[in-house]
């Protein structure tokens, strides 16, 4: 990173002489060398750029504030997410509204994930694992590690309870977690916060009226610790993973009926919201 950031340091410079050179000649062979230079940079500037989001994803966990920074940076604007324009066959509609802007977003996100076909699912023949996960049963010992491993600076998650709240009371915590938590491996059953979270979209590239040039991120926070942050960053297609075709790809695995019926019900009936400013899609 500091290397690609010294030449494209370089290179700015050099492309900024280049240009002072033509204006002193007006030369043709100055302005081709002006071009070369202006097109290396940003060559550079792209994989420079590239580098860095691939970072900030690789450090999400551990620096999740860099994370943001950058992800604010790029939403950062005089009214948020201008006016939108939606083409429905030859009419124009116009988003003005913070509600009609986050509905539309809604529907393009939505129109864009994958389908997954019903009929000819295969049924994958079962592996043999040597040690195949069927222990569903989650220790006392377990959460409590889990709630003093938290970091009392970071924001609340999904169920609204500040950190440093949990990790003060996890001697007092860990039994009734541990309970709930082991319940809902063996009923395969969730709460329904965690079967939704409010997506944000973040403008790319290209036209700030298309909705078709935002993409959505949202941050969904497991308080047992094994969920982070999702970043999705595809450039046309936020495509799913096939939830049947996964199903059958973990029962092939010879994950235990509860472990399976709990999947199920984490992918079953998941909600998706998009927000703007607050108000959320309908």
């Amino acid at each position: 990173m500091a290397k690609s950031s010294r030449q494209s340091v370089q290179a700015i410079k050099w492309k900024h002489r280049s240009w002072q050179r033509y204006l002193e000649t007006r030369e043709m062979r100055k302005y081709n060398e002006y071009v070369k230079a202006r097109n290396k940079v940003k060559t550079l500037v792209r994989k420079f750029k590239k580098c860095l989001e691939k970072d900030i994803a690789k450090d999400v966990k551990t620096n999740p504030k860099k994370f943001w920074r950058y992800a604010n940076s790029k939403t950062k604007s005089k009214s948020g997410i201008t006016e939108l324009h939606i083409k429905c066959g030859k009419e124009l509609t116009i988003a003005h509204s913070d509600q009609d802007k986050a509905n539309a977003l809604a529907d393009y996100f939505s129109s864009v994930f994958t389908v997954e076909p019903q009929d000819d699912i295969p049924v994958l023949k079962k592996l043999s694992i040597e040690n195949p996960f069927i222990n569903t049963d989650i220790s006392e010992l377990e959460v409590l590690n889990i709630l003093k491993s938290l970091n009392p600076t970071k924001s609340p998650g999904a169920d609204n309870i500040h950190p440093k709240v949990l990790k003060e009371t996890a001697d007092i915590l860990k039994t009734p977690l541990c309970e709930i938590f082991n319940w809902s491996l063996k009923t395969g059953e969730l709460p329904q916060y965690l079967e939704g979270s409010p997506i944000t979209a973040i403008h790319k590239k290209g036209d700030k009226k298309n909705a078709g040039n935002y993409r959505p991120w949202t941050e969904v926070i497991d308080q047992g610790g094994s969920i982070q942050t999702i970043y999705l960053d595809f450039m046309k297609a936020f495509d799913t993973v096939p939830h049947l075709r996964l199903i059958g790809k973990l029962k092939s695995y010879g994950l235990s009926p509860e472990i399976i019926k709990w999947v199920e019900s984490f992918l079953t009936n998941r909600k998706q919201q998009v927000s703007v400013n607050g108000e959320l899609s309908k």
